[in-house]
C-alpha cells in the first residue's frame, strides 16, 4: 500500500475513494494534520490514481465522480461475499 497524495476536505476525499472504487481501485484515507492521506491497496494501480488526482483536485463536483450509490452498492456485494464465506466455513 502507498500513498497517492493528500486530500483536504473529507467530504472530498470520500467522493474520490467512491469513484476509484468503481473503477476497481480500492483505497484508504488516513486523516492528518494536512488533510486526508490517499492510501493505494494495489501498487499497480497507484501511478492511475496519482494521475487521477490532480484532475480530481481541479474539479472535485465534476459529475464523473459521481459514484457514491454504486461504491454502496459495491461495499454491499463484498459485505454479503464475506458472510457468505463465513457462513459456509461454520
Amino acid at each position: 500500500m502507498r500513498s497517492a497524495g493528500t486530500i483536504r476536505d473529507k467530504l472530498h476525499a470520500r467522493r474520490l475513494a467512491d469513484y476509484l472504487l468503481t473503477r476497481g481501485i480500492t483505497t484508504r484515507m488516513d486523516s492528518g494534520a494536512d488533510g486526508f492521506t490517499v492510501w493505494v491497496h494495489d501498487d499497480d494501480r497507484l501511478a492511475e490514481v496519482r494521475e487521477e488526482l490532480p484532475r480530481f483536485l481541479t474539479a472535485p463536483a465534476d459529475a464523473r465522480y459521481d459514484a457514491s450509490r454504486e461504491a454502496e452498492a459495491l461495499r454491499a456485494q463484498a459485505r454479503q461475499a464475506a458472510e457468505a464465506t463465513q457462513a459456509a466455513a461454520r
